[in-house]
C-alpha cells in the first residue's frame, strides 16, 4: 500500500477542465517502487500515473523493488497495475548510481498482453529500465514518451562527467531519437535534452509538482528554546551533495554552531556517512534515518533543507521543504536555481564549495529571521506547482505519441 505522502485528494489541473483519457492505455517504468524509493524520479511516475487512471486512462507501472528483495511484487493501487521485479545494485562496485532491474523483460511483455497498451512511458534517459522500455517498444511497435529528470553534467566529477557524456551521446541519443515525444522536468532539463537529441524531437515541459495539503507547515510557531534542526533528504549518492553536508556540519560543530541534524534517504554513501559523522563525534548530533515514509511530518519539524546537489532536474525535496515552510539551502545548479532566487526564497552557494556552504549553513541557523523570511518566499514558489498540471502536461503528450494521426 502507498503511503500517505504519495497520496492526496485533487480533481481537475489548476484552471483547467480534467481530460477525459478513455482509450489510453500507458505501459510504465521507473527505477523504483515509488513509495519505497529516496528518488524524485520515482515518485513523479507515481503522480502522473494515478493521475491518468483518475481521468479514465490505464496504466501499468513497472518498476524494481528494493535491493535485495526476491521475487515478483504486484498489487493494485488507486487503479494503477503496479509490478516490481528484483534488482542488482552496482553502485557501490562502479562508484555511480546503477541499478539493473532482473527479469523486467518478460514481466514487460505479461504487462502489455494483458493491458493492450497503446503507448510507453519511460521516466529518465539513464536508468535501465528505461533502456528496456525502449527496447520493449521498438519490438512491440508501440511509441515511446521519455519523461527527463536531469539538466546538466557540468558538475560532476571529470570520470562521472566523461562517463555520464558517452553514456547520453549513444544510448541516451538512440532513447531520445526512439522517443515519439521527451517531456522535460524543467527549462534546465528541456535545454539539456535538446543538446543531446537528435534534430526534429518534440519537448514540453511539464514542472515536477508538490502537495501543498501534505507538504504544509503545521501552523506551530518554530520553537525558539532548543538549537534548530538541518535536515537533508534524497539519495545518499555522490551527486547528491550528502557527502558535503556532513562535511559542513562537522566544521559548524567544531566552531561550537548549536544545532541538530539528519539525514532522511538512503543509498551506497549511508555508511560511509555514518562512520564519518561517528569519527567526528557527531553521531549524538547527526542522525540517519534511512527512507521513511514520513516525509512531510520530518520537514514540517525542519528548520532547515541543505541540497548542495551537482546536478538536478527540478528538485522535489526543495519544493517539498518549500511548501512545508522550510528554509532550503541548495547548490547554484540548474533545477536548483530554477526555483531559488537567492536571497528571496533560499540561498544558492557555488556548487562544491565546502567553506560557503558551511557559511550559508551557519548563518540560517543563527538567525530565525533570516530563516523565516527565506521560508516565506519558498512558500510561494511551491504554491505555484501543482501535481495536476504536471500530469496534464505529460498526458497530452502521451496522448499525442498514441495518436495513429501522429508519426
Amino acid at each position: 500500500m502507498a503511503p500517505n505522502s504519495l497520496r492526496e485528494t485533487t480533481g481537475a489541473p489548476s484552471g483547467a477542465a480534467a481530460p477525459d483519457l478513455r482509450g489510453l492505455r500507458v505501459l510504465t517504468t521507473c527505477e523504483f517502487l515509488p513509495w519505497r524509493s529516496c528518488g524524485g524520479s520515482d515518485i513523479v511516475a507515481w503522480q502522473v500515473a494515478r493521475r491518468l487512471v483518475r481521468w479514465n486512462a490505464e496504466v501499468a507501472l513497472v518498476t524494481g523493488r528494493p535491493h535485495g528483495e526476491q521475487g515478483v511484487l504486484e498489487e493494485e493501487i488507486e487503479g494503477v497495475r503496479v509490478i516490481g521485479v528484483p534488482t542488482v545494485e552496482l553502485s557501490r562496485r562502479l562508484g555511480v548510481e546503477l541499478t539493473v532491474p532482473r527479469g523486467i523483460w518478460p514481466e514487460l511483455r505479461r504487462a502489455a498482453a494483458e493491458l493492450a497498451p497503446t503507448v510507453v512511458h519511460a521516466h529518465s534517459l539513464h536508468f535501465p529500465s528505461s533502456v528496456a522500455a525502449a527496447a520493449f517498444a521498438r519490438r512491440a511497435r508501440l511509441p515511446l514518451v521519455l519523461t527527463a529528470h536531469i539538466g546538466g553534467l557540468d558538475r560532476l566529477p571529470l570520470a562521472v562527467r566523461a562517463a555520464t557524456a558517452m553514456y547520453e551521446r549513444t544510448v541516451g541519443r538512440l532513447l531520445l531519437a526512439r522517443a515519439r515525444e521527451v517531456v522535460a522536468v524543467s527549462d534546465a532539463v528541456a535545454a539539456h535534452v535538446r543538446r543531446r537529441a537528435p534534430e526534429g524531437v518534440v519537448v514540453s515541459v511539464a514542472p515536477n509538482g508538490v502537495d501543498c495539503a501534505e507538504f504544509a507547515p503545521d501552523g506551530a510557531a518554530r520553537a525558539t528554546d532548543v538549537p534548530p534542526h538541518v535536515v537533508f533528504v534524497g539519495r545518499l549518492i555522490a551527486n547528491k551533495g550528502a557527502d558535503l553536508v556532513a562535511e559542513a556540519l562537522a566544521a559548524l560543530g567544531r566552531s561550537g554552531e548549536q544545532f541538530t541534524a539528519s539525514f532522511v534517504g538512503d543509498g551506497p554513501l549511508r555508511d560511509r556517512l555514518e562512520r564519518r559523522v561517528a569519527d567526528l563525534g557527531l553521531s549524538g548530533r547527526i542522525a540517519f534515518t534511512g527512507a521513511v515514509r514520513d516525509v512531510a511530518a520530518r520537514l514540517r519539524r525542519a528548520d532547515v533543507l541543505v541540497r548542495p546537489s551537482l546536478t538536478e532536474g527540478l528538485p522535489l525535496a526543495v519544493l517539498e521543504a518549500m511548501a512545508s515552510g522550510t528554509c532550503v539551502i541548495a547548490s547554484d545548479i540548474p533545477g536548483n536555481a530554477d526555483l531559488i532566487e537567492h536571497g528571496v526564497s533560499g540561498l544558492l552557494v557555488p556548487p562544491g564549495s565546502l567553506a560557503r556552504l558551511t557559511d550559508a549553513i551557519g548563518g540560517a541557523v543563527r538567525s530565525t529571521e533570516l530563516r523565516r523570511r527565506l521560508a516565506e518566499g519558498g512558500a510561494r514558489v511551491a504554491a505555484r506547482h501543482s501535481w495536476d498540471e504536471t500530469a496534464r502536461v505529460t498526458s497530452a503528450a502521451l496522448a499525442r505519441a498514441a495518436s495513429p494521426a501522429v508519426r
